[in-house]
């Protein structure tokens, strides 16, 4: 269905006003991953994440059951799609049956919420052949999100092997966009081979340079009874004062560890 010639066509009317937001959807959703667990699993769902960006995805969804540019926001490339990636996680899968069955819960919400009377912010029970064609684009739009849950993985995977640093970053920029707090990002390296990345959490700009300096300190003196006390420097990029993106923190402190080592000092 996702690399047939046929694209189901965007459904008029698509996201109702009520529903546009996305918390109905939302709501919906919670409820059907709860129905799908034992009472006993249910604190196992990440409701602060649910809450968080569960709306987000859910309007993402609906904007793509309604239009051709919101479903090409929820494809790769598209600014929604790392959102549709995180379906999964949102749901508290486990394993890529769990995130298929999450993906699912998540069609049947928008149908529910979707085909509701339009005084409860639904669009009504339309003719047999428009809903035949509601359900068949609600279908695809669940289609390309559970692609990009089985994709997610993948690219994870391969972004750590490269970047093993990445991961560490991404999840305290997730706690960061919930909580607010501040960390900061380390690379240490040296004599200019060796590079260590450090993630302090809760750290300000003046903790972390202490924390640079305590790290670079350490790697020279355990290295000192071997030889030569090696010549250790580190930058530092603090979250949000420096960025709020994986890369561009890393870009931060990398070119402070270029500065510090051209300036002969240890921190940046």
């Amino acid at each position: 269905m996702l690399d047939g010639p046929r694209v189901p066509r965007p459904v008029a009317d698509v996201p109702p006003a009520a529903l546009a937001d996305g918390e109905v959807v939302a709501k919906a959703w919670l409820l059907e991953l709860l129905a799908a667990r034992r009472l006993a699993d249910a604190p196992e769902l990440p409701l602060a994440d649910l809450a968080a960006r569960g709306p987000d995805l859910c309007a993402a969804v609906l904007r793509a059951v309604g239009s051709r540019a919101g479903l090409d926001r929820l494809t790769p490339g598209g600014d929604a799609a790392a959102l549709a990636a995180a379906a999964g996680d949102l749901a508290g899968a486990r394993d890529p049956a769990a995130a298929v069955a999450a993906v699912a819960a998540l069609r049947r919400a928008t149908w529910t919420a979707l085909t509701a009377p339009a005084a409860d912010g639904g669009i009504g029970a339309p003719d047999p052949a428009a809903t035949a064609a509601l359900a068949e684009r609600v279908a695809h739009v669940a289609d390309i999100v559970a692609a990009a849950v089985l994709a997610r993985p993948v690219a994870d995977e391969l972004a750590a092997a490269e970047e093993p640093w990445r991961a560490a970053v991404e999840r305290r920029l997730d706690a960061h966009r919930r909580d607010g707090a501040a960390f900061a990002l380390l690379v240490v390296e040296a004599a200019d081979a060796e590079r260590v990345w450090v993630v302090a959490p809760g750290a300000d700009g003046v903790a972390a340079r202490a924390r640079a300096e305590a790290i670079a300190a350490a790697v020279s003196q355990a290295a000192a009874p071997h030889g030569a006390p090696l010549e250790v420097a580190a930058g530092v990029a603090a979250c949000p004062a420096d960025g709020e993106d994986a890369t561009a923190l890393a870009a931060c402190a990398d070119e402070r560890l270029f500065a510090a080592q051209a300036a002969g000092v240890p921190v940046v």
